[in-house]
């Protein structure tokens, strides 16, 4: 097993049984992972490697997605931003200027001539391990280191972790949308419903069934629930409660009628301008003349 990630608590994790702060996120690729520094992602703490070869407390994950997932929560803490962690800008300077080191202390390296040694270590067995490193190995460089000229300089690490800021929001926010698997940047294909198995049967499942029925003036609905809502259009379509004319009668003399409702309730209508007969007789009259008139124009023509 190339990679043993083991959760130890809020601010901290061990990978093959180095301390590490929670300060690194996972990179993931095809089948493969790696665990790079939040802050700076030159700060490698894990090469590229097959999933199958990272267990996470003990687990090893056949999907790559769902171990990058595991590794988030391990790999960074916020509240990690709290620990004023020790910077130096070469494993020189960690080696020369870190007082009485205590197993399990942690520090980083940052800027040194020789890239490789660039990163998080912890000490233990009596030396700076890096996160990558084996214990043999890290004796090895601390003896090279020590033996080299390299030229000392300042502590930088509030700097080093303004600086990288930036880059440490980014590559949050990009570890995040990677790992999302609702995140529409990681579905860009399409696929015909009807190749999708069981699409027609789960899209009926959840549809909802209502219906609407009316009896004499009660309108009955059924929700999808099966709940019966009943609704009373009584008001509005009911007119049995509206009173009915049962008689009239006109009076010759006045031409006003008089109208009996079912409620002996009455009312009256005056018919004067409908039965005006004097008009009538005139009307005949002057209907009758023009008759006569007409009959003497005949005879005339007739004679003449």
């Amino acid at each position: 097993m190339t990679a043993q990630f083991t959760d130890i608590n809020a601010r901290e994790f061990k990978l093959n049984g180095v301390r590490h702060l929670k300060t690194y996120v996972s990179i993931y690729y095809n089948n493969g992972i790696r665990v790079v520094g939040a802050y700076d992602s030159k700060l490698e703490l894990l090469p590229s490697v097959n999933v199958s070869e990272v267990s996470v407390n003990g687990t090893i994950y056949t999907s790559v997605v769902d171990l990058s997932n595991a590794l988030t929560p391990l790999l960074f803490s916020k509240n990690v931003s709290e620990i004023k962690v020790p910077t130096y800008q070469t494993k020189a300077l960690l080696i020369s200027e870190f007082a009485a080191p205590q197993e399990n202390d942690s520090a980083i390296v940052i800027n040194d001539p020789n890239n490789s040694l660039d990163g998080d270590y912890g000490y233990t067995g009596g030396a700076w391990v890096k996160g990558n490193e084996t214990l043999a190995q890290a004796n090895e460089n601390r003896i090279g280191v020590n033996e080299g000229n390299i030229t000392a300089a300042q502590n930088t690490a509030n700097q080093g972790v303004a600086d990288a800021a930036t880059a440490d929001a980014k590559a949050v926010a990009a570890q995040n949308t990677a790992n999302d698997a609702k995140s529409r940047l990681n579905h860009t294909e399409t696929q015909p419903a009807s190749t999708i198995s069981d699409f027609l049967a789960a899209v009926q499942a959840a549809e909802t069934t209502t219906s609407l029925s009316l009896n004499a003036n009660i309108l009955k609905f059924t929700d999808e629930n099966g709940l019966v809502t009943n609704l009373d259009l009584s008001l509005y379509l009911d007119d049995s409660n509206l009173a009915r004319i049962l008689s009239g009668i006109i009076d010759p003399v006045t031409n006003i009628a008089t109208f009996t409702r079912d409620d002996n309730s009455t009312f009256t209508v005056d018919f004067t301008a409908l039965n005006d007969k004097q008009g009538i007789i005139e009307a005949k009259e002057l209907a009758q003349e023009g008759i006569d008139n007409a009959a003497i124009a005949q005879a005339m023509a007739i004679i003449f």
